[in-house]
């Protein structure tokens, strides 16, 4: 019994190393046939058997038994099946291509070393003069430029060690920043930005970072074309609300703009002066209701021969999407009396809609319907 024992476990551990041996890959461009159709083709022209094969959006995921059998299958990428090629890939256990995991490493790599904890700056400049990116190939294609920086930035979203107050990306051939527009949404509390010699021309091109870096105080674009347009500080100041240093030029008083967003004063419950006259308000708006609701010419008294009198009635429809909303509302009785500027437009009517003295206010009371 025991031997059977011993040859069960040895079975186990096997089974458990092949488990451990296995090689995640993935197969695009499959849909024209089912997956069965695409396993048994593996199988019959690689002599690549695929396992726990399951479709996930536009691949299908499954494992091969080791190195040497995925890297046999690589082999077969471009071969045409069901009318198209396939394309195969090495995965990570997360299901990440393995040139993927590769990028993101050496790109986490790089924000790291350009990064100064010390000054809180993450220093981007003259990337097309980095060796390591060079080496990389990251130039070597438009493709592969245009997508190095927002990987970058999404990375950067990401890594908790990176808090950032100033970014350089001074000497990078910019024409406009449609490459590093992703800036702004990582990060949106940027107080310190550099962009000098670059080639920047149009302040079109600038328009999408507008209202975005709400904290940013000091900006440096030297060495740009657009420094020389006569609109120029402008339209800096438009763009960048609290913008206080343009090229190393103070372009606002920056005590003065902390005060301009800041409140005048601390929130006060009540803005009476004193609780006396806050009661006595009190009192007299209720005073003034309730007789506005039973006697109305008990009011009259709060009138002198120069008061005036008038009714500006709103006949705006609130949205059915407003919860409660009355969608047919009486204005009938109250139109004929109605000095609503916006919507009277003819000035008699306006003259003569406005109620001037006690008997002339007590006429128009009489006319709106009780309350």
């Amino acid at each position: 019994m025991s031997g059977f024992h011993n040859v069960g476990n040895i079975n186990m551990m096997a089974q458990q190393q092949m488990q451990q041996n296995r090689i995640k890959i993935s197969v695009r461009n499959w849909q024209n046939a089912t997956m069965n159709d695409l396993i048994n083709f593996i199988s019959r022209n690689a002599r690549v058997a695929v396992f726990d094969a399951h479709v996930e959006g536009p691949l299908v995921i499954g494992y091969v038994n080791s190195k040497a059998e995925a890297e046999s299958l690589m082999k077969w990428n471009g071969v045409r099946f069901a009318g198209s090629n396939l394309k195969f890939e090495l995965l990570d256990n997360n299901g990440a291509s393995a040139g993927t995991s590769d990028t993101i490493s050496f790109l986490r790599g790089v924000l790291l070393k350009r990064y100064d904890p010390q000054t809180k700056l993450l220093n981007l400049g003259a990337l097309h003069s980095d060796p390591e990116l060079i080496q990389k190939g990251v130039f070597s294609s438009i493709s592969t430029q245009s997508k190095m920086f927002p990987a970058m930035m999404k990375l950067a979203s990401t890594e908790k060690s990176l808090i950032v107050e100033s970014v350089n990306l001074a000497d990078n051939q910019l024409k406009d920043i449609s490459a590093i527009s992703t800036l702004a949404q990582t990060f949106p509390n940027l107080k310190n930005l550099c962009l000098a010699n670059n080639q920047i021309f149009r302040f079109r091109s600038l328009e999408v970072w507008k209202n975005k870096f709400k904290d940013l105080r000091e900006l440096l674009m030297t060495n740009n074309p657009i420094t020389t347009d006569k609109l120029y500080r402008t339209e800096m100041l438009r763009l960048f609300p609290k913008l206080v240093v343009l090229d190393n030029v103070i372009v606002r008083d920056e005590q003065k703009l902390q005060t301009v967003y800041s409140l005048p004063m601390k929130i006060q419950q009540f803005f009476f002066e004193n609780d006396a006259l806050g009661q006595s308000s009190t009192d007299f708006a209720t005073n003034f209701l309730n007789l506005w609701d039973n006697n109305r010419e008990q009011l009259l008294n709060l009138y002198s021969p120069q008061s005036q009198f008038s009714v500006s009635v709103d006949s705006t429809i609130p949205p059915s999407t407003v919860t409660d909303s009355d969608q047919t509302p009486a204005f009938g009785y109250y139109m004929s009396s109605s000095r609503n500027i916006s919507k009277v437009s003819s000035e008699k009517s306006i003259q003569q809609r406005l109620s001037i003295g006690q008997e002339s206010i007590n006429s128009i009371f009489k006319t709106l319907p009780k309350t």
